[in-house]
């Protein structure tokens, strides 16, 4: 199982890596998506992170995984107005609507289902470490 949940997080990170956003960024897929400040800088972030995966019956012969990664959009900042913030909301927004009605293009398997949002930045972040941080959730399902 986990090995499916890792080609699908490996192949947004790749597609991710193909460009035609308003910034570029170069994503990287994590397991542990921690970063420490010092490496925070004027770059954008952009991690991808296997988060879970449901197994359902759909039918007697195929079985249903609906596959769950998170994009994190991660930048220090130099203030936290909202003219410094308002292109990354915007980045954030690209990368989210990037994969909206779509397969995968090197695993065609792997059909879009749902975006979330689960934190369309963090507060916190922002306030004690100035610090854009913006998270999406994908969740990609696969009959086999």
């Amino acid at each position: 199982m986990s090995s499916l949940l890792l080609e699908i997080a490996d192949t947004v990170t790749a597609d991710l890596n193909s460009g035609g956003f308003s910034r570029s960024f170069t994503a990287v897929r994590r397991l542990l998506p921690r970063r420490e400040l010092t490496e925070l800088g004027t770059d954008v972030l952009v991690t991808v992170v296997p988060k879970s995966i449901e197994v359902a019956t759909a039918s007697r012969a195929h079985n249903q995984h609906d596959c769950q990664v998170d994009i994190a959009v991660q930048r220090k900042v130099d203030s936290a107005e909202d003219e410094a913030l308002d292109w990354l909301m915007e980045l954030t927004q690209q990368i989210a609507d990037h994969f909206r009605l779509r397969t995968l293009d090197s695993f065609p398997a792997a059909c879009w289902i749902k975006t979330e949002y689960p934190a369309v930045y963090a507060p916190e972040h922002l306030e004690n470490h100035l610090v854009f941080t913006g998270l999406v959730t994908l969740t990609f399902r696969l009959l086999q």
